[in-house]
């Protein structure tokens, strides 16, 4: 679907504007907010960034991240975090992939997590993505916290993004890039939609810290 539409309008928006200001978490990530300003803008503006110290600390992440160059990804081992749930339903498994055939191919010769975890004998797994309908997501997106009450794991791609927060607790939180999947920004994203208050981590540091498959070899 094109957004030239959109980009015409912020054109004539820009164009009669004594101040722009925009907000982005991440504008300095990938030069794609300054490649947007270049876009729309008539002339090269003057930038003043506004930074802001007073972050919540229950955002604050630790990665621990394994670099794996292999063209054929395989789910990571999440036995530990399964039996979790499965003694405790407050010890959700947040999965964050991105590519929906790791996350949730049904003959994938390599398997999937969705696949993984059923063989744990996890059976209450809910999926968010680009492929599931559009109704199917907006009922799941506007009953978000209703949904993940009876959930012990959640498998989603980059779908679940700003704005979208769900309100209850986590026990682990794990991200799987792909090379031909969604951007780091976007993983970026989606990994902090969890845990955005202390009661919703489920054990504390623990939670907070996050392992990550990087689809690449290491730098």
């Amino acid at each position: 679907r094109s957004q030239l539409a959109h980009v015409m309008q912020l054109e004539r928006l820009c164009a009669g504007a004594t101040f722009l200001l925009l907000a982005d978490a991440h504008i300095d990530m990938d030069g794609r907010v300054m490649d947007f300003l270049e876009g729309v803008l008539p002339d090269k503006p003057e930038i003043l960034k506004l930074v802001l110290r007073g972050k919540n600390p229950a955002c604050r992440r630790t990665l621990e991240i394994v670099y794996d160059p292999n063209p054929v990804q395989k789910p990571m081992d999440l036995s530990a975090a399964a039996a979790a749930v499965l003694e405790d339903p407050e010890q959700r498994i947040a999965v964050c992939c991105g590519s929906l055939r790791l996350l949730a191919g049904a003959h994938r010769e390599a398997g999937s997590y969705e696949a993984s975890l059923r063989q744990l004998g996890l059976t209450k797994i809910k999926m968010l993505h680009g492929e599931i309908g559009e109704d199917e997501k907006r009922l799941l997106c506007d009953n978000l916290d209703d949904t993940l009450t009876e959930c012990q794991a959640l498998l989603s791609t980059c779908a679940l993004t700003v704005g979208l927060n769900p309100r209850v607790p986590f026990g682990k939180i794990v991200v799987h890039s792909h090379k031909n999947g969604a951007s780091v920004r976007d993983i970026f994203q989606l990994m902090q939609r969890f845990g955005r208050s202390e009661d919703l981590l489920a054990n504390g540091d623990e939670t907070r810290t996050i392992s990550v498959t990087v689809h690449d070899k290491a730098p």
